[in-house]
């Protein structure tokens, strides 16, 4: 836009110097050649196609030196050489074309009009050159910003992901912390409490009296009440540790052969028997993706339909063969789906890999 309007104002400023100063050399006809002929460079500036963009400053060249023959025998049309000047990009290869208004020097035009129009080419072709390195400037600093909103972009992205994986891992790690606590308490205190039961039982089938047994049997039915109050606390913890949605989120985030996109939607967590067989068999989808498929993307869906979850794993990697070759590990998950009541059901083809398992909610 800012060529447009340089090229319009020198234009009206060349055909104002030719009217005005060679009134009675046919201006009119000199306005028009001028016109015509620095046109015709734009036609190459503006082209689609890289040969003839190329060409556009020996195509200015050229015209330049018509303009100034011209200009011999018409001496109005040198008022159009301004509009020639600006044109070239190089500014210091085509800078010697200012040269060339020497040989329009003769009797025919007054130092006046020559000096003008020297002056006013000279000034076109820095008013080009100026133009050019501003345009160029400006196109540099959107392009600095445009890296940088970009860089910022990025940045703030790696630091969500990494807020992300660093919220996951503490979560997974107090999630282990609760299932290690678990564990110590069942093979510990549950342990040690069974083992007083069964000594308070003997000690009340050995009493001598009723009495005495009596308050064997009372403590033998405190300690059995403390023990299923540890068992039903030990049992809320482990179920808190086997948390679906966690898992399957590290488990999409560790995967680094493709992008995982993750979709979990259930109303009552899985037993423990269930929510391994889960984590296998996604497990075990995604290792098969990255081994024999080229996927760019992974999808793992978990839904609950009643008293069943819906568990569906798919990639986007094509495979020719449309029979799908089990292996060992698959068939191992099809055999656990089906050992808690459920199913599994394999296709792989040109649309993808596609595991699919409708599984019990509680097995």
């Amino acid at each position: 836009m800012q060529h447009i309007i340089n090229l319009a104002l020198l234009s009206v400023a060349s055909i104002f110097s030719c009217f005005i100063i060679w009134p009675g050399e046919f201006p009119l006809l000199a306005a028009l050649l001028f016109l015509l002929i620095s046109s015709f460079p734009l036609f190459f500036y503006l082209s689609k196609e890289e040969k003839y963009r190329l060409m556009a400053d020996r195509v200015t060249q050229l015209m330049y030196l018509v303009l100034v023959v011209i200009s011999l025998f018409t001496p109005g049309a040198v008022a159009g050489l301004p509009l020639l000047a600006y044109q070239p990009r190089d500014w210091k290869k085509n800078w010697p074309l200012l040269l060339s208004l020497i040989p329009v020097l003769n009797l025919r035009i007054s130092a006046t009009p020559y000096i003008l129009t020297l002056l006013m080419s000279a000034g076109a072709f820095l008013l080009g050159h100026w133009t050019r390195r501003s345009l160029e400037l400006q196109e540099q600093y959107y392009s600095y910003v445009d890296n940088s909103s970009e860089l910022l972009r990025r940045q703030r992205q790696l630091n969500n992901q990494l807020m992300a994986q660093r919220e996951l891992d503490r979560t997974s790690d107090i999630l282990t912390e609760r299932n290690r606590i678990a564990r110590s308490i069942h093979d510990n205190v549950g342990h040690k409490l069974t083992s007083s039961i069964l000594q308070v039982k003997a000690l009340e089938l050995s009493a001598e009296d009723e009495d005495e047994s009596a308050k064997y049997n009372a403590l033998n039915t405190t300690l059995t009440e403390a023990m299923e109050m540890i068992r039903s606390s030990i049992h809320d913890i482990h179920s808190d540790s086997l948390s679906i949605e966690t898992a399957l989120e590290k488990l999409a985030y560790d995967f680094d052969f493709c992008p995982v996109n993750l979709t979990v939607r259930i109303s009552d967590p899985p037993s423990p028997t269930v929510y391994y067989t889960i984590m296998a068999i996604c497990r075990e989808g995604l290792n098969n993706s990255a081994r024999h498929s080229n996927a760019s993307r992974a999808d793992i869906t978990l839904k609950q339909w009643g008293g069943y979850y819906q568990l569906l794993v798919t990639d986007n990697g094509y495979n020719s063969t449309s029979t799908p070759k089990l292996g060992m590990g698959l068939l191992s998950m099809e055999e656990r789906a089906t050992a808690i009541g459920g199913s599994m059901n394999i296709n792989q083809g040109e649309n993808g890999f596609r595991i699919f398992a409708r599984l019990p909610a509680q097995a």
